[in-house]
């Protein structure tokens, strides 16, 4: 069953920030058809020694306002630790307005060598882990106003 959370966005300039930005993946979550390949995936991701994949959001700035109903475009400062190496990346997003909803998506390749890691082979080269890892999102957002922060001039 999906929990709403309370999430807080500031707005400085273009720039919005969130006050729940920090996302935990187990490595042991993603799963391959191919055991050999999953095996030498979460050797590659020492996920013995580090469990998780870290995801910050540091902000969304989102260039100017949308026309009608049209989507913005913008993009996402994020921070992706992977082996205990972290590395910012600003991913390309699009954000639209329906109703009381907003949604932002986003997507973007990152090479894991990035991450100073190598990929593996396995079985004299016939399995191989791809050096490439996509990030996609998609993010749904309800806007509620509280009526306690309000401040009145």
């Amino acid at each position: 069953m999906n929990k709403p959370i309370s999430v807080i966005a500031t707005q400085q300039g273009a720039k919005l920030f969130l006050s729940q930005n920090k996302l935990s993946i187990g490595v042991n979550n993603f799963k391959s058809d191919n055991i050999i390949a999953q095996s030498e995936f979460y050797k590659l991701m020492k996920s013995d020694k580090y469990p998780y994949l870290k995801i910050q959001l540091n902000h969304f700035e989102i260039g100017g306002s949308s026309e009608g109903n049209q989507p913005t475009k913008g993009d996402a400062s994020i921070n992706f630790t992977i082996t205990g190496v972290t590395k910012q990346y600003n991913i390309p997003v699009i954000a639209s307005l329906k109703g009381d909803y907003v949604s932002v998506s986003g997507r973007r390749k990152m090479n894991i060598k990035d991450f100073g890691l190598e990929p593996p082979l396995a079985m004299l080269g016939l399995v191989r882990v791809s050096e490439w890892i996509e990030i996609e999102f998609k993010i749904l957002c309800k806007l509620t106003v509280d009526e306690k922060s309000l401040a009145i001039d």
